[in-house]
C-alpha cells in the first residue's frame, strides 16, 4: 500500500513512494490504558491457596426453575438490549411492541452498558453477532444458533451477570414472528416464566438411540491407542449430548451427559497421557457444558459435585503446570507481561473454571486463579502481532485471547473497534492468497492454513467487512475440497490490495526479539505481492524474521515463503520444526567450517535477526514492484535480496553477498518446489499436471551468474500431517519435494562481492522455452522471457545506450524501478539528481519506443553463463564397482559381516553377499523404511520395517528374518498423535543378562519400543515428544546395560534407561539427524553425541554419568557422526554444507575438510573414513583429515533417498537410485 507524490518538469517524471505502516498503532498507549477497554480490572495482591478437594458439605448448585421479566400490567423487571447496528434493531422494536401487547407493560430498549450496570433482567434478540452479550452467551455454549428455524429459551442466572435472560431469534422474518408467538405463549405469566427451551425442527430427535450411539462412540474412542483420549473425549464426545439438550430441552440427554462424564472420570487417570499433563488446550469447554446442563432436573446433585471437583482438580493441576509459571509471576509482580500460546491455553482453562466456581459456589480459592488468568490476557491484549512466527502460531495467541475476551465478557465493544484491532484485521486479510489459505512460514500445514479466520468473522460481525466475507468464501470453498472451478459469488477485494504490501516489525516484537535499537532502517515482518484475486493470479510472500525470538520461530529472514500462479504452487516451505535456512527458500553461509549460530538462544540477538528494508518501489499500475532486503552480519557477510516482482510475468531474485570477514566459504541458496524436475542449460524446469485450464503448469528457475547447481528429491512427512507436508495437493504427479541448490565456494577476502542471479517464471505449453539470462558485467544481467526483455543493474553501469548510477535498477516493459538513483539514461530518456533518490518511471507514459529496443540490444550483448562445475578435489580417482542394480530405488542399506541387506521403495528386501549375489529375497507390501542386523551365536537376524500398507489404520510393520532366513514374526507399530506408525530407526541393545540383544524401534508415532528378537514380545514402550528420527544404544551409566539415545524431531530431547524409562527432557534445537554413543573421556561410561538441525553437536548423559556436556558448531547439518580413535581425535561428522569435521572428546574442533557439495553419509572402517557427496563422488579420508581418493558414481537426483553407506568387515557399500556400489577400505 503506497501513496504517490508526483513531480514533473521538462524532461522527467519522478514518483516518490512513501510507505504506509498499515498495522502500526500506539500499542504503548493501549497498553497503558487497557483498563479503559475493560468492564472489570485485575485485583492484585491475592495469595494462592492450594486446594485438595471441594469442601465437604458443599451443596450442589441448581438453576432457577423460573425467571421474572415483568409484572403484567404493572412494571417491567427487564430491559431489551439493543443490537450494535441500528438496522438490526427493527426486530427489537417489534419484540418490544408485541411484549407490550401481551404483558401490558413497555419494556425499555437500552444499550448493553446500561443493561449490564443496571438491576434489571435481560431480554436478548437476534443472531449471536448482534451485540456483545449475545457473543458472550454464544461463546459459553448457551445459544443454539438454530439453522432450522426459531429459537426461544430462558437462561437463568446467566454467566456472571447476576441476571436472568430471555432469548429469542429466528432465521427469517417469518421465523422471528413465530418465535414471538412462542414467547408470548410461554410467558403468559411474565413474573414467573418457567425454564424452557424451544427450537424449531428439533422435536423428533431420538434420545434413546442417541444415548446408545454416544456411549458406544465413547467406548470405541477409549479403546483406541491414542495419546489424547481424555482431551478428545472432553472436547468432542461430551459435547454431543450437550448440543442435543441445548436444542431439545430433553432431560434424557442430560442423563446421557452425566453417564458419559462419569465414564471419563473413571478413565481419566489411566489415560491422562504419558507425561500426566492437564488438558489445558481443551478443558475451557467443560465449564460451558455446566452452564447448560445445570438447569436440568436430571443432573443429580452427586454429578454436579463431581463436575465441580473435576474443575477444581484441573485448575489446580494447571496452576502447578509449567504453562502457568509466567502468568503467576506477572500477577505476583503486579505487572502485565506478554504470555505465549501454552500459557494462554492454560489461562483460558483456569479462567473458565474459576468463573464457574465463583459464580455458582463462591469458591474463594478460585479468585486467585481468575485474577492470574485475567492479568495474563490483559498483557496480551495490546500485542496482536505475535512473536511466534510460523503461520499457525503467529495468530494462535491472539486467537486464544479473542476467545477468552468474548467468553469472559470483560472487554468492551470499543476494544474491538479500536485502531489496533482494525489494523490487525488488515494484516490478517493481506496474507491470504487467492485460494483462501496462508503461506506456511514454516508451519506444519504449508498448503492449508487459515488460522486467522476467526478474525475475519469478527471483521464481518463488527464492520460488515466485504473483503473478509470474500476471503471466508475462499476458505470455505477450499475446505469443501473445491477449487478455482467453483466461482465466488461476490466481488473480490479491490485493486488497492494488489501489488506490494508489506508490514514492519513493531516495537513490541523488536523488544521480544531483543533487537530494538539495533537498526536505523525499517524491519520487515511480512511482505505480500499479488496480481489480483482471480483464478489465474500470482501470489508471493516474503518473511523478515530470523530465529528464536520466541518459540516456533524460523531462521528464514529474506526467505520466500510461497509463490504460486493460479492454483499451482511453485515455491513453498513447511513443517514448524524444520526451522533452519536450508529448509526454506533462503541462504546458508558456512565460513571456516562454522555455521551462523542457529542454536536455540533467547538472549543473544544480532543484526542478522531481521531483514532491513533498503528499498520498496512500485509502478503506478502495480504491475511491477521492487523490495530490497538486507540481512546484516550474517556469518561474515551482508546479504541483500532484491525481489523484482513482475505481475503474472515472473520475478527476478538477485542476491548480493558482500564479504565482511575473510575466510573459506561455502554459500548455498536453495529453492523448494514440487513437480517433475529436469535440467535445461541454465534452467531447472518443474512440471505439474496439465489440466487444460489455462494455468501455467511449467515453472523455470533460471540462474545466470554461473553458480554450481545441484538438485535433490525427498519426501517430507511433517508434524500433524500424517502422509506428508503436501498432503492434499493434487496438481503435481507426486507429493515429493524438489530442491534446487545453488552453491559458491572459495576463499574470499573482505570487500569481495558475490551474486546469485535468478529469474523465475511459470509458463504454459508442452515444450516451453526457458528464460535465458545474459551477463553484461558482474553486476549487470539481462533476461529474455518469452518475447520480453528485462535488465537488472546493481550499482553503476555505462554503455552506449545506457548509463545508470543507482543502488539497484530494474528495467522492463512496464518501466523502470531504481533505488538510490542519481542517473538514469536509456535511449533518449535522461533523468538526473544531485542526491540519491528512489524513482519509478512508467514506460507507457514516459518512455519512447527505442527503450524496448535498448533492452533487447543489451540482452544480445551479454554472455550466457552455464552452471559451473563443482570445485575439484585434487586426489586420486578410482573406478568403483556396481555390485547390483535393483528394480526400484533403494530406500535403506545395512551390513553385518559379509552380508548386505537392502530395502527398496517398492518393498523389495534382498539379502546379498559382498559381490551382489542374492542370498534371500522377499517382497513386502510397501516401502522399507529401516533395517537392523542383530548378531547372535547362530548368525545374524534381520529386522525389517515396512511403511503402513493401509493409510486408514496407519500401522507400520516390523518383520524379523531369523538366522535361517525365514520370517519368524511380525509386529504392527501403531500410529500415535495423528502420525503414522512409520519406523525411522532400529538397532540392537543389551537390556538384560539373558544374552540376547533386544530390538529397539523408533517410530514417527511418538514412541520408541523394545522387542524380543526371539519372540517379538513387547518388552517396553517409551513415549516421546514428536516423532523418532535416529537412535543408538550404549551403556552410559555404567550399570552393564545399554541406555538409549532417543533421537527425535522436537525441541525436547531425552535418553532412556534399559527399562525404557525416559530421562528428564532437555531443551535444544529441534531434529536429531545423527547420533553416536562412545566413551569420550575414557572412564568406562559412554556419552551420547547428537547432531541437530542447527549445525551443532550436543553431548547428553544420564544420571550417574558426570561427564561435562558440551556443544560444538560444526558448520552445517550433521548428517552422520562416527567414532574415531586417533590420538586426541575422538569424533568425525559429515555435514550438509560439505565438511568433514574432526573433534576431540571435549568438543573442540581440531580440523575440517571442505568437500565440493553436500554430504549425505559418513562411515568409518579402521582408520579410513568414507563420505558420499552429491557432486557424484564418494571420498576416502583418513583420520588425520587427508583426502586419500575419490570414486565416481551415478547420482540419481530423482530418487527420494539420498546415498547412504553401510560398512563392516573392511568393505563399504552405498547406494544411489537403484544401484549398489562397493569399495574396500
Amino acid at each position: 500500500m503506497f501513496t504517490g507524490i508526483i513531480e514533473k518538469n521538462k524532461n522527467m517524471h519522478k514518483i516518490k513512494l512513501t510507505f504506509i505502516l498499515l498495522c502500526i498503532w500506539s500499542f504503548q498507549g493501549l497498553a497503558q490504558n487497557i483498563d479503559n477497554y475493560l468492564y472489570s480490572t485485575v485485583t492484585y495482591g491475592l495469595q494462592r491457596e492450594v486446594t485438595t478437594a471441594i469442601p465437604a458439605g458443599t451443596r450442589a448448585y441448581k438453576g432457577r426453575v423460573s425467571i421474572a421479566m415483568a409484572k403484567k400490567g404493572a412494571q417491567a423487571n427487564a430491559v431489551i438490549v439493543k443490537a450494535d447496528k441500528d438496522a438490526n434493531n427493527q426486530k427489537g422494536l417489534l419484540l418490544q411492541k408485541e411484549l407490550e401487547k401481551a404483558w401490558k407493560v413497555k419494556v425499555p430498549l437500552v444499550d448493553w452498558d446500561e443493561a449490564r450496570s443496571g438491576d434489571k433482567n435481560i431480554i436478548l434478540f437476534g443472531a449471536a453477532k448482534y451485540n456483545m452479550p449475545l457473543r458472550e452467551l454464544d461463546a459459553n455454549n448457551l445459544l443454539g444458533n438454530n439453522d432450522r428455524g426459531y429459537e426461544v429459551r430462558t437462561v437463568p442466572n446467566a454467566l456472571s451477570w447476576g441476571k436472568d435472560v430471555l432469548y429469542i431469534n429466528g432465521n427469517t422474518d417469518a421465523d422471528f414472528d413465530e418465535a414471538i408467538k412462542i414467547l408470548v405463549k410461554k410467558s403468559s405469566k411474565p413474573d414467573k416464566i418457567p425454564y424452557f427451551i424451544a427450537c424449531k425442527g428439533w422435536e423428533n430427535e431420538d434420545a434413546t438411540k442417541d444415548h446408545k450411539v454416544f456411549i458406544e462412540e465413547l467406548l470405541e474412542h477409549y479403546a483406541k491407542d491414542d495419546s489424547r483420549r481424555n482431551n478428545i473425549a472432553l472436547e468432542t464426545f461430551l459435547a454431543k449430548p450437550v448440543q442435543k439438550y441445548k436444542m431439545t430441552g430433553d432431560d434424557a440427554y442430560v442423563k446421557t451427559f452425566a453417564e458419559m462424564m462419569n465414564m471419563i472420570l473413571e478413565r481419566y487417570d489411566k489415560y491422562d497421557g504419558p507425561n500426566k499433563t492437564p488438558p489445558t488446550f481443551e478443558f475451557h469447554i467443560f465449564p460451558t457444558y455446566m452452564y447448560t446442563v445445570e438447569n436440568s432436573k436430571a443432573f443429580s446433585d452427586t454429578d454436579r459435585l463431581k463436575a465441580i471437583e473435576f474443575m477444581r482438580r484441573i485448575a489446580e493441576e494447571s496452576m502447578n503446570f509449567w504453562e502457568m509459571v509466567a502468568p503467576m509471576k506477572f500477577y505476583d509482580e503486579g505487572t502485565k507481561g506478554y504470555i505465549t500460546n501454552h500459557s494462554c491455553f492454560a489461562s483460558r482453562t483456569v479462567a473458565a473454571s474459576a468463573r464457574y466456581l465463583l459464580t455458582r459456589y463462591d469458591y474463594q480459592p478460585a479468585r486467585y486463579w481468575k485474577e492470574v488468568a485475567d492479568n495474563g490476557f490483559d498483557g496480551v491484549a495490546p500485542h496482536p502481532y505475535s512473536p511466534e512466527d510460523a503461520a499457525g502460531y503467529q495468530y494462535l495467541v491472539y486467537r486464544i485471547f479473542i476467545d477468552y475476551a468474548i467468553v469472559s465478557g470483560r472487554y468492551k465493544l470499543d476494544f474491538f473497534k479500536s485502531p489496533l484491532f482494525q489494523g490487525y484485521l488488515r494484516f490478517a486479510k493481506a496474507q491470504y492468497n487467492h485460494l483462501g489459505y496462508l503461506a506456511g512460514y514454516g508451519d506444519a500445514n504449508a498448503l492449508g492454513h487459515y488460522s486467522s479466520h476467526p478474525f475475519l468473522k469478527q471483521a464481518i460481525d463488527l464492520f460488515d467487512d466485504e473483503e473478509a466475507k470474500y476471503i471466508l468464501k475462499l476458505i470455505n470453498r477450499n475446505n469443501a475440497g473445491k477449487g478455482i472451478e467453483t466461482p465466488i459469488d461476490m466481488a473480490s477485494p479491490g485493486a488497492d490490495t494488489h501489488g506490494l504490501s508489506y508490514f514492519t516489525l513493531d516495537e513490541f516484537k523488536q523488544t521480544q526479539y531483543k533487537i530494538k535499537g539495533l537498526f536505523n532502517r525499517p524491519l520487515l515482518d511480512k511482505a505480500i505481492f499479488r496480481s489480483g484475486w482471480d483464478d489465474k493470479a500470482d501470489f508471493l510472500t516474503v518473511t523478515g524474521i530470523n530465529g528464536d525470538g520466541r518459540n516456533h520461530g524460523h531462521f528464514d529472514a529474506n526467505g520466500l515463503a510461497q509463490y504460486m500462479v493460479g492454483d499451482r504452487v511453485w515455491l513453498w516451505e513447511g513443517d514448524y520444526i524444520r526451522k533452519f535456512p536450508e529448509d526454506h527458500n533462503s541462504m546458508v553461509v558456512n565460513r571456516d567450517g562454522k555455521h551462523f549460530d542457529f542454536s536455540r538462544n533467547f538472549k543473544v540477538r544480532n543484526k542478522a535477526a531481521a531483514s532491513q528494508v533498503r528499498a520498496s518501489l512500485e509502478s503506478s499500475n502495480k504491475q511491477q514492484s521492487l523490495l530490497s532486503l538486507q540481512l546484516e552480519q550474517y556469518n561474515g557477510v551482508n546479504w541483500t535480496r532484491n525481489i523484482n516482482y513482475l505481475a503474472r510475468k515472473g520475478l527476478w531474485i538477485i542476491d548480493e553477498v558482500d564479504v565482511l570477514t575473510p575466510g573459506s566459504y561455502g554459500i548455498e541458496i536453495s529453492w523448494k518446489s514440487v513437480g517433475n524436475m529436469q535440467v535445461k542449460d541454465q534452467a531447472v524446469q518443474l512440471t505439474q499436471k496439465n489440466l487444460n485450464d489455462g494455468i501455467p503448469y511449467n515453472f523455470f528457475i533460471v540462474e545466470g551468474s554461473g553458480a554450481t547447481r545441484f538438485t535433490k528429491t525427498f519426501f517430507e512427512s511433517g508434524v500433524g500431517r500424517k502422509d506428508g507436508n503436501l498432503m492434499g495437493y493434487q496438481k503435481s504427479f507426486d507429493l515429493n519435494s524438489r530442491q534446487v541448490v545453488q552453491r559458491k565456494q572459495g576463499a574470499y577476502k573482505k570487500g569481495d562481492k558475490l551474486y546469485y542471479v535468478n529469474f523465475m517464471h511459470a509458463v504454459e505449453g508442452e515444450n516451453p522455452v526457458a528464460p535465458r539470462i545474459h551477463q553484461l558485467a558482474g553486476h549487470v544481467y539481462a533476461v529474455q522471457s518469452g518475447s520480453e526483455y528485462h535488465l537488472a543493474i546493481i550499482g553503476k553501469y555505462v554503455d552506449k545506450d545506457v548509463e545508470i548510477d543507482a543502488d539497484r535498477c530494474f528495467m522492463g516493459p512496464e518501466g523502470i524501478l531504481a533505488s538510490g538513483a542519481r542517473t538514469v539514461k536509456i535511449g533518449d530518456y535522461i533523468w538526473t539528481s544531485e542526491t540519491a533518490r528512489d524513482i519509478v518511471i512508467d514506460a507507457k507514459e514516459l518512455l519512447s519506443g527505442p527503450y524496448l529496443t535498448v533492452l533487447r540490444t543489451q540482452f544480445l550483448k551479454g554472455v550466457q553463463l552455464q552452471p559451473s562445475n563443482p570445485v575439484r578435489v585434487e586426489t586420486a580417482e578410482s573406478k568403483i564397482a556396481t555390485i547390483k542394480t535393483l528394480n526400484s530405488n533403494i530406500s535403506y542399506l545395512a551390513k553385518q559381516g559379509k552380508e548386505i541387506a537392502v530395502g527398496t521403495g517398492n518393498g523389495t528386501f534382498v539379502l546379498m553377499d559382498e559381490k551382489g549375489n542374492t542370498l534371500f529375497e522377499h517382497q513386502f507390501a510397501k516401502e522399507i523404511t529401516a533395517i537392523a542386523p542383530i548378531q547372535t551365536g547362530k548368525g545374524t537376524k534381520w529386522a525389517i520395517a515396512v511403511f503402513p500398507e493401509n493409510l486408514d489404520d496407519a500401522k507400520a510393520m516390523v518383520y524379523l528374518v531369523d538366522e535361517n532366513r525365514k520370517i519368524a514374526w511380525s509386529k504392527p507399530i501403531a500410529p500415535w498423535h495423528r502420525r503414522f506408525g512409520t519406523v525411522t530407526t532400529m538397532f540392537p541393545a543389551k537390556l538384560d543378562t539373558q544374552g540376547d540383544l533386544a530390538l529397539i524401534v523408533g517410530s514417527q508415532g511418538w514412541h520408541y519400543y523394545a522387542f524380543s528378537p526371539t519372540t517379538g514380545e513387547l518388552i517396553w514402550r517409551c513415549p516421546i515428544t514428536h516423532g523418532a528420527t535416529v537412535g543408538a544404544a550404549g551403556d552410559m551409566d555404567g550399570d552393564g546395560f545399554d541406555d538409549i539415545a532417543i533421537g527425535a524431531e522436537y525441541y525436547y530431547h531425552q535418553l532412556a534407561n534399559h527399562k525404557g524409562q525416559p530421562s528428564k527432557a532437555f531443551s535444544a534445537s529441534p531434529w536429531n539427524y545423527s547420533v553416536v554413543i562412545k566413551d569420550l573421556d575414557g572412564d568406562g561410561k559412554k556419552e551420547a553425541v547428537f547432531g541437530r538441525g542447527d549445525g551443532w553437536l550436543y553431548v547428553n548423559v544420564p544420571e550417574g554419568n558426570s561427564f561435562k556436556t558440551w556443544r560444538a558448531n560444526v558448520g552445517g547439518r550433521p548428517i552422520a557422526i562416527v567414532d574415531v580413535e586417533d590420538g586426541e581425535t575422538k569424533l568425525a561428522t559429515a555435514t550438509e554444507m560439505g565438511d568433514v569435521v574432526y573433534l576431540d572428546g571435549a568438543g573442540k574442533v581440531l580440523k575440517y575438510v571442505k568437500l565440493p557439495a553436500q554430504l549425505t553419509d559418513l562411515k568409518i572402517q579402521g582408520d579410513k573414513l568414507f563420505a558420499t557427496c552429491i557432486d557424484g563422488f564418494g571420498y576416502v579420508l583418513n583420520t588425520a583429515g587427508q583426502v586419500l581418493g575419490k570414486y565416481p558414481y551415478q547420482q540419481d537426483v530423482n530418487s527420494l533417498y539420498q546415498p547412504k553407506i553401510a560398512a563392516d568387515g573392511g568393505v563399504a557399500s552405498f547406494f544411489s537410485g537403484r544401484n549398489i556400489y562397493a569399495i574396500g577400505l
